[in-house]
């Protein structure tokens, strides 16, 4: 079972591909499909430093897209303190 922080690595190349695709490439749109890996996402629990990191990845990520300033805020806090433990 992947870990969360494969997970949501997964995810971010798929909305990476998704993006970069041209136009006429899109009508394959379940290549691009993200559905399942949100489920997995929300069922994996954090188990690791890493996967609390990209959890806080992924959020940052998704605040961005709604101009959510204090989300953006609080997410960079906690990144910094959970980088600069051991």
């Amino acid at each position: 079972m992947p870990t969360l922080t494969e997970l949501v690595a997964m995810r971010r190349a798929k909305i990476e591909a998704f993006k970069a695709a041209t136009p006429d490439h899109l009508e394959r749109f379940q290549k691009f499909d993200i559905s399942p890996l949100n489920d997995a996402i929300e069922r994996t629990p954090v188990a690791s430093k890493a996967d609390a990191l990209a959890a806080l990845d992924l959020i940052r990520d998704e605040a961005a897209e709604e101009e959510q300033d204090l989300v953006l805020s609080m997410v960079s806090a906690l990144r910094k303190y959970l980088a600069a433990l051991a």
